[in-house]
């Protein structure tokens, strides 16, 4: 592979050449485009990246991120005209005949937004599903597949067993657990291309540093690593280089530099950050009775002890864990997933028998879950018919559904809540993260929920359709719903919430509030837990 000696133009500086002093090319992207159903993600794109590198691939949702990496993944094929280049490649390759096959035998590792974990096998099987090492005539040898997945959740710094399910991790510890998986056969000495698709959205603070670090780590072994990333702060505290893209095309390329986070949002909005409003909605809860909106009370299941808890009308309230699943728990209970064994959940003075979502819903719950692909969202149908799935019954006429109101109802939805590209008849899945969370978003704003239950909802969505996002929470709190948020987005919670309560293992630690809600506060009591 030639090493290119130009310069890029990144807004008003001027770059570096493209590979620094002394760093080897390790993979050159050239006229990548993707066009699904007549609307160009990529037109004309260009990356590259180099060993002993951090480059960092920014964009708002949309901009062509998640297809540019499944066209280097060859899950997804590029238009005719594109190449690729891997160091130790004889000549590039035409993108159309780009496979995941060729990926992998020039050492593309990946690590894709869905984490491609199997929910009901262990940690040790998730490690090494691919793996034929540990079968000898047919059979699994599982002394050996054990001690093996020690190995590597002892390199990785997991404390996870070897033999628990995948479904009792929390959302963090499924990250980590994808990434140690990604990595663990890149052999020291030798050299891969690391991608990770938002490898820190589900993560608190913390633990996403150390997956930072450990990113930081290999680059410095002589790796190179493409991380997408909308924690810009990550970006600047670890990356060489960046990479935006803005509505499929190449924005700016170049060095990270002396650029901060503002630097950075303006390059991917497009608009100067001096020139930004940025507005943070502390709410206030409305006037009324003392427990009108939602109350836990000695709240118990299998999994959940004794959860006090109380959100009011026109409140945003975080729940931060510290350990465990205690705030996924909390909301699954209170949406009838899991079955109460003791205590009362009561939403507007009013007791609930919550005896499955559909009891839920109907006294006014809505309920967001963290997995956006797995729970959600339904892949198979298309952007409306999600959009419209909790609201049918409002669409029927003579007791049929009128299939006219319900185009009509999801037309209007895509464009109130601006998701791109504005086609309500798309397949879901062909949306970038960050529209995909709109749609799951607007399924449940349109019925004008009570209560809103929200698990990360701007895990994996971009600067501007966070703000987005968190301008409808508001709109429906200022209507009178009671939010709970559940996150790990810590800068958020401050942010937004008026309280943030904090969990360890189920037991309440403290509930920080007014100018003690800060996000050292929130980390700080988090690490103490």
């Amino acid at each position: 592979m030639s090493e290119p000696t130009g310069t890029t133009e990144v807004g008003s500086h001027r770059a570096a050449p493209i590979v620094g002093a002394g760093r080897a090319p390790a993979l050159t992207a050239r006229g990548v485009t993707k066009t699904y159903t007549a609307a160009p993600v990529l037109l004309d794109a260009e990356l590259q990246l180099s060993f002993g590198e951090v480059h960092a691939l920014l964009g708002g949702n949309g901009s062509g991120k998640s297809t540019m990496i499944k066209i280097l993944a060859g899950v997804v094929g590029a238009d005719p005209g594109g190449t690729v280049e891997v160091a130790g490649g004889a000549e590039p390759t035409d993108l159309t005949r780009w496979s995941a096959a060729e990926a992998r035998r020039h050492h593309l590792r990946f690590i894709h937004q869905d984490l491609g974990l199997v929910p009901d096998l262990t940690v040790a099987e998730n490690l090494f599903i691919e793996a034929s090492l540990h079968a000898r005539r047919g059979l699994v040898s599982w002394s050996r597949l054990r001690r093996d997945a020690e190995d590597v959740l002892a390199r990785f710094d997991l404390d996870l067993a070897p033999e628990a399910l995948v479904s009792t991790l929390s959302l963090a510890e499924q990250t980590l657990l994808a990434a140690a998986r990604a990595l663990h056969d890149v052999e020291p000495g030798g050299r891969a291309i690391v991608v990770l698709d938002e490898p820190t959205a589900a993560l608190p603070s913390g633990q996403a540093d150390e997956l930072m670090s450990a990113i930081r780590r290999y680059a410095d072994e002589g790796h190179a690593i493409l991380v997408v990333t909308h924690r810009l702060g990550e970006v600047v505290a670890v990356c060489d280089r960046i990479t935006v893209l803005r509505q499929g095309r190449v924005a700016a390329t170049g060095p990270l530099a002396d650029r901060t986070e503002d630097d950075l949002g303006s390059l991917i909005t497009g608009v100067d950050a001096a020139t930004e409003q940025r507005t943070a909605r502390a709410t206030e809860p409305h006037a009324g009775g003392a427990h009108d909106g939602l109350r836990l009370q000695g709240v118990r299941t299998d999994t959940l002890e004794g959860i006090d808890l109380e959100v009011r009308p026109g409140e945003i309230v975080g729940l931060v864990d510290a350990g465990g699943l205690t705030g996924s728990r909390v909301l699954r209970t209170v949406f009838g997933l899991e079955r109460l064994t003791g205590g009362t959940v009561s939403l507007g003075g009013r007791p609930l028998r919550l005896r499955n979502p559909g009891r839920a819903m109907a006294h006014g719950v809505a309920y967001l879950p963290g997995q956006r692909l797995r729970e959600a969202l339904f892949p198979g149908l298309s952007v409306g018919e999600n959009v419209l799935l909790a609201s049918l019954p409002a669409h029927r006429r003579g007791g049929l559904l009128s299939i006219r109101r319900q185009r009509s109802a999801a037309a209007d939805a895509v464009r109130r809540f601006r998701v791109h590209p504005a086609d309500a008849t798309a397949e879901v899945t062909s949306l970038s993260g960050g529209n995909q969370q709109k749609v799951s978003v607007a399924r449940w704003m349109v019925r004008e929920p009570r209560c809103l239950l929200l698990e990360e909802p701007t895990q994996g969505v971009d600067i501007g359709a966070r703000a987005e996002i968190w301008a409808l929470i508001a709109d429906a709190v200022d209507g009178g719903a009671a939010a709970l948020v559940v996150s790990s987005d810590y800068q958020e919670l401050a942010t937004h919430c008026r309280r943030v309560v904090v969990y360890a293992r189920g037991r309440h630690v403290t509930t920080l509030t007014g100018a003690d809600l800060t996000v050292p506060a929130i980390a700080e009591v988090v690490h103490h837990a």
